[in-house]
């Protein structure tokens, strides 16, 4: 007899000694037994608990690096948003240790993609030594493919909005 059917018989009795009607149906479901949209709405959980820091560090990218006369800070905000991809990343990666529900496969592959492509662009920018991210004098091949990541990144967390409201 397991410690879950000993605690379900405990509580009928105590419900049919208060005078409570006892229905039991079916069995519990197994311990880990999850349904698609259970994993769903994990998948949605996962990424709604990392798209506030993203988009906030992308409000900061916006107004920190539109004053040229800082651009330490704005470095610093670029450096920021690829640690929130990175997590973002090693969060999805640690998720899908079982298989992805097929209706979300796609979105999931592509966010994981996203948030790669963002944490290898900047630090290809930062292997430029360029004091400013938008200094595309310095590394305009670099500069362009961070900010064009960083889009694409912020693009994924939008098509996550019919999951995450």
């Amino acid at each position: 007899m397991t410690m879950r059917t000993i605690a379900a018989g405990l509580v009928a009795l105590t419900l049919a000694a208060c005078g409570g009607d006892v229905v039991v149906t079916g069995s519990p479901p197994r311990a880990g037994a999850e349904t698609g949209d259970m994993r769903v709405a994990q998948y949605a959980g996962l990424v709604a608990g990392h798209e506030g820091e993203w988009r906030d560090s992308v409000a900061n990218i916006h107004d920190t690096c539109a004053d040229s006369n800082a651009p330490d800070v704005c470095a610093t905000a670029f450096h920021t948003a690829s640690r929130h991809a990175e997590t973002l990343r090693s969060a999805i990666l640690a998720a899908t240790v079982d298989e992805v529900p097929a209706e979300i496969a796609t979105l999931v592959a592509d966010t994981e993609a996203a948030a790669a492509d963002y944490s290898v662009a900047f630090a290809a920018w930062e292997a430029t030594n360029c004091a400013n991210p938008i200094d595309f004098k310095c590394s305009p091949d670099e500069g362009v493919a961070m900010s064009r990541a960083l889009g694409e990144l912020t693009r994924q967390f939008d098509a996550w909005q019919p999951y995450t409201g």
